[in-house]
């Protein structure tokens, strides 16, 4: 199972990305980035089709650097 999530901050989506392992993910966001929301939006087994999923989101939201806090459009796992 792949997981898509969104970080949070101030109900702004900051950073789009997905896992395989929400609880050590999430723990390193939290000691990496400013305090924020994790939450997972989405599950799916096909990690292609959640890479791409990941890429449209990070455009959605607009999380990017200088924006958010996506360095790379996504689509890397």
């Amino acid at each position: 199972m792949i997981y898509l999530y969104l970080l949070k901050q101030d109900s702004i989506v900051r950073y789009v990305g997905l896992t395989k392992n929400p609880r050590n993910r999430k723990s390193a966001h939290r000691s990496r980035k400013p305090p924020h929301k994790f939450e997972i939006l989405e599950k799916h087994d096909d990690v292609e089709f959640t890479s791409k999923r990941e890429q449209e989101l990070i455009i959605k939201y607009s999380t990017q650097v200088p924006n958010g806090w996506n360095v790379s459009s996504g689509g890397e796992y």
